[in-house]
């Protein structure tokens, strides 16, 4: 029982106990990691639930998935600790710490994300590319110093066709000489 001898005194008291006790507690709008364990709100801190999404990915061979991670902790709070990615077979895909899926061979793998000792996964499969080869015209060309040259790419299948849909990306050996 607090018995109070002198009421000044205990305004002091009470009023410092305030003061103590607001600076202790975030407010719940943002993140303040000394109180709540780097947490967005107000929560316990620690990861309790793991989600990846998409949680299926199909991705032709040579194109890139993003996939996101996010850890809830038992209040359902976001919790902004980091998080690793793992991918059972790096034949198959590769995976980023951003969680960039990079498809390289077709096949399917497994991309994990932990946070906390947490884990969820998502199943990538890699798909063939229906690009079969890609023809440049003009095949050759002179370019004088200072010009330029229109060149013009466009994806077809095993038998010839054109593949709709592909987007060609260029890039040059060396930017010195010429640039794309």
């Amino acid at each position: 029982m607090l018995r109070l001898q002198r009421p000044h005194r205990s305004v002091v008291t009470l009023l410092g106990l305030s003061f103590a006790v607001a600076l202790g507690c975030g407010d719940g709008a943002g993140s303040d990691a000394s109180v709540h364990g780097a947490v967005t709100g107000v929560g316990d801190g620690r990861a309790s639930t793991i989600q990846v999404s998409p949680a299926t990915a199909t991705v032709e061979e040579g194109a890139i998935a993003s996939l996101s991670c996010l850890a809830l902790d038992s209040r359902g709070v976001v919790v902004s600790s980091s998080h690793g990615w793992t991918i059972s077979d790096p034949t198959v895909a590769t995976v980023a710490a951003n969680g960039a899926v990079a498809a390289q061979h077709p096949g399917t793998a497994v991309v994990s994300c932990t946070v906390d000792g947490k884990t969820a996964a998502a199943t990538v499969t890699v798909v063939a590319s229906p690009v079969a080869f890609l023809e440049v015209t003009p095949g050759a060309g002179v370019l004088v110093l200072g010009k330029s040259l229109q060149l013009v790419g466009t994806p077809l299948d095993s038998n010839g066709a054109v593949v709709a849909d592909h987007r060609v990306q260029w890039t040059t050996a060396d930017s010195a000489i010429a640039t794309v």
